[in-house]
């Protein structure tokens, strides 16, 4: 066959080749996202290749040399507008490019470059390669369904307990696995069906890869083991909407890796009614509304112009070549109605990219040479340039090797800092805190910009700290470590915030730490609170949030203003008990029996009568009750003394004004306006933490 006369296109073939199988079955359990992880190195390393194999490629021509392609094109106009949303729609965008913005990218790399350096005839090899990873990741679920799976290599090999079961998938899901093996069906059936002849091969695999769509057709009911809750459509929608009406934004989105943060912040209130109400989704429910948020409106763009450009070539495409178009254009199809995930992204790129190489005979080739570049015909293209300007080529290569070099190190640094918090999450396990803290010290060290690690570092910091105040007596040096211990971990929660300061975790855990210095640190109360605003600010419809910040008020006695907070969360989400039971306990201080008793009695409907807490509310609802029934008892008697006066009215000058409960239920945005109980929300940080601790009493 003609992929097997020249090496540098066996090389490419293979690499191409075993992204394919690599991105689809191989997991190396050393992360803490391991599936996801795995399948985003894959596809950056394989990107690298590939644009090594083209650097190799363009100094055996001569030149730079690009297939022109309407994909080649529209894949590098959505190339672009990626970049533009993973560079600028942040300040720091190591976040975006280790996220779905870096597998993006990745993925543009490999459509772009491999077509210029794969071998023609690529359906037979493509195809078979994918068919037979279909068939392989269908034997594996098998096994993973009757508890004999690869669940089981890696607990032994980690020591972790994965489930027996089809909730774990070498896809990622159930979901991603019943998308790539209907893919392989359509492109195996297409190349019977043109053929009119099944190969061994296909016989052996296309009854797989059916088995294959019926059991993970099946695991993905509800009830069954990989059933989850996607992205709501409504929700979705009510998201973009929201977000574009920003000019920025409604240009190049909130960053590729964003999402989440947007959903977070634009989150409609209605989902607090829904079973998944607490679920912050990373994609939205479709592709193009994913793009429509992370990326604006260029990103959408130049979705629709590649998916438009995939079903063009399909029409015109050759019968050879039939089975890689349809299955290209399945991939878009799915991205329509279902979330992308990195298997099908890197599945898409490379079926693009051997649909480029097959078709090349068809098209132009841009070339670009030193100081010159031209557009060859397409018989001319075999053509290799004079030996002119050598030197600028070698140049321009070994400045393209520096900067491979470059992304080499980067991607595999950033790799061991995502091992290093793994190894920390296995130190806790083991009630090892000092393993926890140099691991997670390590991987902030070799990745400084995520947040991520910076923010588990600042909890760890704290926690330490709060062990080591725990003790009866302090030494000089322990209390000189508390307090070191407490400063960094209220600068690494800052530089969390600051790397990524639309996260309502970073702002979440800042707080938690002020509020474990409320008491012996001066104004730290006020940090608190101004922390907790910000972290409300950016998940507005989370109630947890405004439980933390009413416990504040409640535990330094203001009660008004802490059941003004309490009643907001219980507007958010009626049915929510924390809520409903501080704001019991708040009124109940405030000796406003009756709206106690309602919240009471709200808290009991949402509790299990067989529980303790059930039991605990209702001895507390008890009391409450006795000081309704005075109280109805003295109203009572004050109307009937009421009654014996001549005109029956109450007394001249007494006003019944109405509780700050019922004023909160009256709107729910209604606070105290008294200066001296006003929040104040600018304060300075602290120079130096006191060195102890005071745990504060949960809500």
């Amino acid at each position: 066959m003609e992929y097997k006369k020249d090496i540098l296109h066996n090389v490419s073939l293979g690499v191409l080749l075993g992204t394919v199988v690599a991105s689809t079955l191989l997991v190396v359990p050393f992360t803490n996202s391991f599936v996801t992880d795995t399948k985003a190195y894959v596809s950056m390393y394989a990107a690298l290749v590939v644009l090594a194999l083209f650097i190799v490629s363009s100094v055996k021509r001569r030149a730079f040399e690009f297939i022109l392609n309407p994909l080649v094109l529209s894949a590098l106009f959505f190339a672009i507008t990626i970049g533009a949303s993973s560079f600028f729609a942040n300040k720091y965008p190591v976040e975006n490019l280790l996220g779905f913005g870096g597998t993006l990218i990745a993925s543009s790399i490999i459509a772009l470059m491999a077509g210029s350096i794969l071998p023609k005839r690529m359906t037979k090899p493509l195809l078979t390669t994918i068919a037979i990873s279909g068939a392989a990741l269908t034997v594996l679920s098998g096994l993973q369904a009757i508890g004999f799976g690869p669940t089981v290599a890696i607990n032994a090999l980690i020591g972790s307990q994965l489930p027996g079961s089809l909730a774990f998938n070498l896809t990622g899901s159930s979901y991603v696995a019943l998308q790539f093996i209907g893919v392989a069906v359509i492109g195996v059936l297409t190349h019977i069906a043109l053929k009119k002849h099944i190969s061994t091969v296909f016989a052996i695999t296309l009854p797989l890869l059916i088995i294959g769509i019926l059991l993970h057709g099946w695991s993905i009911l509800p009830g069954q083991a990989a059933y989850s809750q996607l992205p709501s459509w409504n929700a979705s929608w009510s998201v973009a909407l929201d977000t574009i009406r920003s000019p920025r934004s409604a240009l190049i989105g909130v960053g590729s890796a964003g999402y989440r943060n947007a959903y977070s912040i634009f989150k409609p209130a209605w989902t607090n009614g829904t079973e998944w109400w607490s679920i912050i989704y990373n994609q939205a429910a479709n592709t193009p509304l994913t793009l429509l948020t992370t990326a604006g409106f260029l990103g959408l763009i130049s979705w629709v112009i590649l998916a438009l450009k995939a079903f063009k070539t399909a029409r015109i495409t050759s019968t050879e070549n039939k089975p890689i178009a349809y299955m290209l254009v399945s991939t878009f199809i799915l991205q329509l109605v279902l979330p992308m995930n990195i298997v099908m992204l890197t599945l898409q790129a490379i079926l693009i990219a051997a649909l480029v190489a097959s078709e090349r005979d068809k098209y132009s080739i841009a070339r670009f040479k030193a100081m010159s570049f031209n557009v060859i015909d397409r018989n001319q293209a075999s053509s290799v340039p004079k030996k002119s300007s050598v030197v600028s080529m070698y140049l321009s290569a070994g400045v393209g090797f520096a900067l491979i070099a470059a992304g080499l190190y980067l991607v595999t640094r950033s790799y061991i800092a995502f091992t290093a918090d793994f190894r920390a999450t296995r130190a806790a396990t083991e009630d090892n805190a000092v393993a926890v803290y140099e691991f997670q010290q390590q991987a902030v060290t070799l990745n400084p910009y995520l947040d991520m690690f910076r923010r588990n570092y600042a909890i760890t910091n704290l926690l330490i700290a709060s062990a080591i105040s725990n003790n009866a007596e302090l030494s000089e040096d322990q209390s000189d470590q508390v307090g070191q211990l407490l400063q960094q971990a209220v600068r690494e929660a800052r530089s969390a915030t600051l790397l990524d300061e639309a996260d309502s975790q970073n702002w979440t855990t800042l707080a938690e730490i002020y509020t474990n210095m409320i008491g012996v640190t001066e104004d730290a109360a006020q940090w608190a609170t101004q922390a907790y605003v910000t972290a409300i600010e950016t998940n507005p419809t989370d109630p947890g949030l405004r439980v933390s910040l009413g416990a504040i008020f409640a535990n330094q006695e203001a009660f008004g203003q802490a059941a003004n907070i309490f009643q907001q969360a219980v507007n958010i989400k009626p049915d929510f008990a924390p809520a409903l039971y501080n704001l019991a306990v708040s009124l109940v201080k405030l000796e406003d029996w009756t709206n106690a008793q309602a919240a009471y009695q709200a808290v009991l409907q949402q509790l299990d009568p067989s529980t303790e807490d059930y039991t605990k509310v209702e001895e507390e609802l008890n009391l409450v009750n006795e000081k309704v029934a005075e109280a109805e008892a003295a109203a009572q008697a004050q109307q009937d003394a009421a009654s014996t006066t001549e005109t029956g009215s109450t007394p001249l000058g007494e006003v019944k004004s109405p509780s700050l409960t019922e004023q909160v239920i009256d709107g729910r945005d209604a606070i105290e306006t008294t200066p001296e109980n006003d929040v104040t929300l600018t304060q300075q940080e602290p120079q130096n933490q006191a060195p102890v601790v005071e745990e504060q009493p949960a809500p």
